[in-house]
């Protein structure tokens, strides 16, 4: 089940809905998150080295080299009403169970429509005014604010990309 703030009801569906997704990183086609695809593929070239968490991951938490407290795990997923968006284990769709951060793919307020905001099915955001929530690969779990600037998303998406994060997230 999942809360439809827009039908203001729960709403019921396959197996495996949640508001939750993992971090898959920068954007389509980076693949750069700590997160592989439900078919355990490695798209684009990607080596499992690169992988927190897939059927054939060989990720160990000192491979994080951007450290445990800056690696953004999971967070709230902005669900819409789109009919390709409806568990997080659905037989393929990356899209289903994984969302990006960056500096184009915020997270988005969740009374957003897809008019205004035409990446909401690939983005995080949550019900939260403001802010969405994040957890990392440390165990911590964090509210983001949805003006932070996207250089800092894009650090906090990517498990080895030596990036500095600032302070004011």
């Amino acid at each position: 089940m999942r809360y439809s703030k827009k039908k203001a009801a729960l709403v019921t569906g396959p197996i495996g809905w949640s508001d939750y997704a993992a971090c898959l990183g920068t954007g389509l086609g980076q693949e750069n998150g700590g997160f592989c695809d439900a078919e355990s593929a490695l798209p684009f070239g990607v080596s499992l080295s690169q992988r927190i968490d897939c059927w054939k991951s060989r990720v160990r938490l000192q491979d994080i080299t951007d450290g445990t407290s800056n690696t953004v795990t999971y967070g709230e997923k902005f669900v819409t009403d789109f009919p390709n968006d409806p568990s997080i284990f659905n037989g393929g769709s990356g899209h289903g169970y994984g969302r990006y951060l960056s500096e184009l793919l915020v997270p988005v307020p969740s009374d957003a429509t897809l008019s205004e905001y035409p990446g909401k099915e690939i983005s995080f955001g949550g019900p939260h005014e403001g802010v969405c929530m994040f957890s990392y690969a440390d165990g911590h779990v964090e509210a983001i604010s949805l003006t932070v600037d996207g250089s800092v998303l894009c650090a906090l998406s990517t498990i080895a990309g030596g990036e500095v994060i600032s302070t004011g997230r």
